[in-house]
């Protein structure tokens, strides 16, 4: 199976194209909803932008009138129920509500070069003592 980000990435990315489809609504009428680019929400909807912020997630929510729940949360697959429902899932998500300066610093984590990503997680990984 892949890894936990890409099949995230995976069932956010047939959700929100399954909710468009639905609603039977263009990339420029989320974006104009959703107070972003369509060039931005272009990139969303073609799986370019792999990790989004939660700012965008809530406001691609907004531009598709469901929750973020809705949004994020496959009902019909198993695997992404078995992924969200998961302890070690709740526990992050339990963690990032209690400090929201932590999904500031993951925010700024994904914009970094590849070089400076990869030195925090080395140092990350020396703190971790692996």
């Amino acid at each position: 199976m892949e890894n936990n980000k890409e099949f995230a990435l995976d069932v956010f990315l047939g959700q929100i194209n399954r909710i468009k489809t639905k609603k039977k609504m263009t990339i420029k009428e989320i974006a104009e909803k959703a107070g972003i680019t369509e060039s931005t929400a272009l990139k969303i909807f073609s799986g370019k932008v792999t990790n989004p912020t939660l700012y965008t997630v809530m406001s691609l929510a907004k531009g598709l009138g469901v929750t973020v729940n809705e949004l994020v949360y496959n009902e019909y697959s198993p695997e992404a129920k078995d992924f969200w429902d998961s302890a070690k899932t709740t526990e992050i998500v339990d963690r990032l509500k209690n400090k929201p300066n932590l999904i500031t610093m993951l925010d700024a984590f994904d914009e970094l070069s590849p070089d400076n990503a990869r030195l925090i997680d080395e140092l990350m990984n020396k703190v971790q003592g692996n």
